[in-house]
């Protein structure tokens, strides 16, 4: 009965938001139904006023066919490489790693990867406390490793890093592209972060590469001499991470992964 009148709804030229919001039936069903109708001819032409719908199958029809439809959806284009997905994502692959490995089996596009995943393969997610933070307080950075690009300066590939500068408040984040990780470029990144941004966070929160941290403690951390300078030149914090402690800038983890 309420395939039915999602029917008589769509014949009648209503909207499937309109629908979604009058019935509480989920968008993706409405979809879904409204493929059927169309391969089987039930949309060609709008009720008149005050008719029923004759071309309608019976309830227990339309029962059937929705059911036989849903069961050869449920073959997915994606089935004979499911147990390899799902090894990635136990390995936490973002769903852009997994889509480019997909692609070299079976081409087909992100949202089709993830949206396979997100209804068939998705993990349950772990409890998560949500950090309340002020506007303008934490900048968390990290590099990232890319591979090799080309560098058109120097007219070669060259291993290369994305540095993200993330708003811990916000979730604003400013990347660039680099090809070292040296104490001058880790600087010039932060000082472009902060002309994109328009103005310099109270903390910084570093990864404990060198550029940053000598040797970093749970006590008595030893920052780079260059770094601690600029960020007194800057006017900002230097706050690293605890020794083996990522989720302190769970963040910028994620937006590198």
């Amino acid at each position: 009965m309420e395939l039915r009148d999602i029917l008589d709804r769509l014949r009648a030229g209503q909207s499937k938001r309109a629908i979604q919001r009058e019935t509480g039936t989920h968008r993706t069903i409405i979809r879904e139904l409204e493929e059927l109708a169309r391969s089987r001819g039930w949309l060609n032409s709008p009720l008149p006023a005050g008719s029923g719908p004759p071309s309608l199958p019976v309830e227990e029809e339309l029962e059937r066919l929705w059911q036989e439809g849903r069961e050869e959806q449920a073959s997915h284009q994606l089935a004979p490489w499911q147990d390899k997905i799902r090894e990635w994502v136990d390995e936490d692959l973002s769903f852009v790693v997994i889509h480019r490995l997909v692609n070299e089996r079976h081409p087909c596009s992100e949202s089709t990867v993830r949206r396979y995943i997100q209804s068939r393969l998705s993990k349950k997610t772990s409890p998560v406390m949500i950090r309340n933070t002020l506007p303008g307080k934490v900048m968390d950075v990290d590099f990232g490793y890319l591979g090799k690009l080309w560098d058109h300066a120097r007219k070669a590939s060259r291993k290369a890093w994305v540095f993200s500068g993330r708003l811990r408040h916000s979730r604003k984040a400013w990347r660039e592209i680099v090809f070292d990780q040296s104490q001058e470029t880790f600087c010039l990144c932060h000082e472009r972060a902060f002309e994109h941004f328009g103005g310099v966070p109270e903390e910084v929160v570093p990864d404990n590469l060198k550029a940053a941290v000598i040797a970093n403690a749970w006590e008595c951390p030893l920052y780079n001499r260059a770094y601690r300078s600029f960020a007194r030149h800057s006017g900002f914090r230097i706050c690293p991470c605890l020794p083996e402690r990522p989720e302190h800038k769970g963040g910028v983890e994620r937006d590198i992964q």
